[in-house]
């Protein structure tokens, strides 16, 4: 106990700061720890308190210190005349100027007294958000029943998938105790909580609310994904790389999982309140022209549908921008995406060139690397940024996918009326749409009421005999086909 006791006086008189730089979140969370095991619940929370603090401290300073030097030093260009002498050694020196900058500028904000991280599980942890799975049970035993489900479902929200973290908060919501408010994520950031506001603008009918929160949920979100992409300059992984490779294999090895780490950013990031929407940014644009269309803003909203196509060519937005295309017709310029979608949509498309060639160059086959091709020594395909923005997909052509022939089988089937044909005209059907959504099966047809599809990238074509293969929205009536992608 007095060891503890005096533990606990460190956790308020020292802490990771200029004065005392010896005391880490990595030390105090060790301390969590040891009070976690012999069950001195305070002092748990005291130290895993102070250890999340300096966590955010040090994340800070890292990250302002990359953000500055990558400002400072831009990377270098060169012409095409350049002596390739030079430009190597230029790179080199680029990068020694860039690791003194990062080295200098942490040494001066960290202080050259605070030590090294010496376990890498334990950013793991703190990025796993596990001392407030500790906290939680801490809290709980210490008799403050709303810190502890606040912890709860701070990392239950980072751990979805975590089944003791789900029976806990289920066992919290079921105490007598319990309300709503208690469900505070404590590392809930600017972007989602901005996005979650928009969400229920729309669901409100607020119009104007939606879209200026979902815009400042954009901001804060690129500013959340270039601290995560500064970050990935620190998770190097020295798997596979041996004591005899030579620099060009060590330098792809810290490449690699550097863009590896970066293009993952984007789908860490779009984990919102616990949920996983695929693609954020999408996902902004799919609501937020919504609410442009209500504002009657429709070049707004036109441009909103732009911009989740380059991200994400689903069928309903696709249906949205066939929509548009008739309320402005011939006004193809107003479909064009934003510059700055353009750039994070044509980085991902680089980095994911990159990590295919390595990942498909990389593989060995009974010991073997592939037979050498003429792409093992091709450069990296550089997109044309108008080429990049331009949709090829044939929206005059969805009228003529299905024949009346066709739907008129199609009808039958879906009334229940006597047909041979059934099984060919489902594969017909199918063949058809294909032709234009290549990744789609058919999933039925049917006649009655209006009906939503099960799936959430559906593609529905019109059965009906006066408007057959008419694109229909995601909620249709009548007789209809649905496919999903």
């Amino acid at each position: 106990m007095r060891v503890f006791f005096l533990l606990l006086l460190c956790v308020y008189q020292c802490s990771a700061t200029l004065e005392e730089p010896e005391i880490t979140f990595e030390k105090l969370y060790k301390f969590g720890k040891d009070a976690y095991t012999v069950g001195e619940w305070s002092d748990c929370i005291g130290f895993m308190r102070r250890a999340l603090e300096d966590w955010d401290y040090y994340q800070s300073e890292y990250f302002s210190c990359a953000a500055k030097c990558v400002k400072k030093l831009p990377e270098p260009k060169f012409g095409a005349d350049s002596e390739p002498s030079h430009v190597v050694l230029a790179r080199f020196h680029h990068t020694s100027q860039r690791a003194l900058c990062v080295r200098r500028c942490r040494r001066e904000r960290l202080s050259s007294r605070r030590p090294a991280i010496a376990r890498r599980d334990v950013v793991h942890d703190f990025m796993e958000r596990r001392p407030y799975n500790y906290l939680q049970v801490c809290h709980w035993k210490d008799g403050d029943f709303a810190s502890a489900v606040k912890a709860a479902y701070t990392f239950l929200v980072a751990n979805p998938t975590d089944e003791q973290a789900k029976v806990n908060m289920d066992f919290y919501m079921n105490e007598p105790e319990f309300t709503e408010d208690m469900l505070e994520d404590k590392e809930r950031a600017d972007y989602e909580r901005m996005f979650i506001s928009g969400v229920g603008a729309y669901e409100d009918e607020d119009w104007p609310k939606c879209v200026t929160h979902l815009d400042t949920a954009l901001e804060e979100f690129f500013k959340e994904e270039e601290l995560c992409r500064l970050s990935c300059r620190d998770r190097v992984d020295w798997t596979g790389v041996g004591s005899d490779d030579d620099v060009d294999v060590v330098i792809n090895a810290m490449h690699r999982s550097t863009v590896e780490c970066q293009h993952s950013c984007l789908a860490r990031l779009s984990w919102v309140n616990g949920h996983f929407f695929g693609n954020l940014v999408a996902q902004v644009y799919r609501y937020q022209h919504l609410c442009y269309f209500k504002q009657m803003r429709g070049q707004d909203a036109a441009r909103a549908v732009a911009n989740h196509l380059l991200l994400d060519a689903s069928p309903d937005i696709r249906w949205n921008k066939a929509h548009y295309r008739t309320l402005y017709p011939g006004r193809e310029e107003i479909f064009r995406p934003e510059l700055r979608i353009v750039e994070f949509a044509r980085t991902r498309l680089y980095e994911q060139q990159f990590l295919e060639f390595a990942e498909e160059k990389s593989q060995l086959v009974n010991g073997y690397y592939a037979t050498e091709s003429m792409e093992d020594y091709s450069p990296l395909k550089a997109v044309d940024k108008e080429d990049f923005v331009k949709e090829a997909f044939p929206y005059e052509e969805v009228a003529s996918t299905l024949s009346s022939g066709l739907c008129k089988t199609l009808r039958q089937i879906a009334l229940q009326l006597p047909t041979s044909h059934e099984k060919q005209a489902k594969a017909e059907a199918e063949e058809r749409v294909q032709r234009l959504f290549p990744f789609s099966k058919l999933q039925g047809v049917w006649c009655g009421e209006v009906r939503r599809p099960a799936c959430d990238r559906a593609i529905v074509l019109s059965i009906e005999e006066g408007n057959c293969s008419e694109w229909l929205g995601p909620m249709h009536g009548g007789c209809a086909l649905v496919a999903c992608e």
